[in-house]
Parts: C-alpha cells; structure tokens; sequence
C-alpha cells in the first residue's frame, strides 16, 4: 500500500538470486525489486543475529556501487511523529546504512552509518534509524497504517 500510495513502481518475488558474498555463496529470494531505484527490498519484522549477519553479507555482495542494487530494509510502519526511518543498505568500501530514497545512484552524500553485524544493529534495521520521515512519504505511511491484512479486512 505505501509503494503504491507513494507510485513506487514495485514488483513481489519476481527473482531468487545465488549471491556470491563474502561469506561464499548464498540463496536468497528478495521480497521486492523496485525498478526505477534499481533496489532490493527487504520486509522484515524480526531479525536476529545470524539474520544479520546473512543480510550483511547479501548486501555487501549486491549492493557495490557503481555495479550493484541496494538494498533497503523495511521493519514496522514507522508509528505518526516519528522520526525513525527504513535503512538502505550500500557497499562502497564497506557496507553503510543511509535513510532510504527510491532514487538510484550512490547514495553517500546523505547521513550515513557504518554497518555492524550486532544485535543492536539488526534491532536498528527492522525499527529503522532516526533519520527522519521525509515529507513526500507521509501519506504513503498514513495509508500503509490504516490498512487491515489480517482475515482480509481493509481500511
């Protein structure tokens, strides 16, 4: 619903991967690929260390700039007032996390953090960063809160 609230052009599983990563190669079925951005996205509600540490090692292996698609991490909707924000996961001399953009390019003229495969910072990746919501995905998060999925309720 935020994708398409917000016209992220967007499309669900089209793709499973064997991503050569430093930690060899891994199978992996990103859950969207958003085609104008050229990213993977990645919804996840939970993620624990050894979460981390896949996911870590799939972007260090997906997202190098210059010949890669980030990948950026969606975790709960960010609740209204608040300033955390999805973490879009870049490999340029070593993995970074910046606020998400559905933009293309090098992303590292924003703020940015050094990506650590912590459980503090996979608790980070799912809650997002206080980066700030920007203002043009506002009602794409008014829509996406309002939405119903369980039993196929909406509204």
């Amino acid at each position: 619903m935020f994708f398409d609230e917000c016209g992220i052009e967007w499309d669900y599983e089209i793709q499973g991967f064997s991503v050569t990563t430093p930690r060899g190669n891994i199978n992996y079925l990103p859950d969207f690929w958003l085609p104008v951005s050229g990213q993977w996205a990645e919804a996840k509600g939970f993620l624990d260390i050894s979460g981390m540490r896949r996911i870590h090692a799939l972007a260090c292996g997906m997202s190098a700039c210059g010949s890669g698609n980030d990948l950026a991490i969606f975790g709960d909707i960010p609740r209204l007032r608040s300033i955390l924000w999805p973490v879009q996961l870049h490999y340029h001399g070593r993995l970074w996390g910046v606020p998400w953009r559905p933009e293309p390019g090098c992303p590292l003229d924003r703020p940015r953090v050094a990506v650590e495969t912590t459980e503090e910072f996979a608790a980070h990746l799912t809650d997002g960063f206080p980066f700030g919501i920007p203002d043009w995905a506002q009602d794409g998060l008014d829509r996406a809160r309002c939405a119903r999925f369980e039993w196929g309720e909406s509204g």
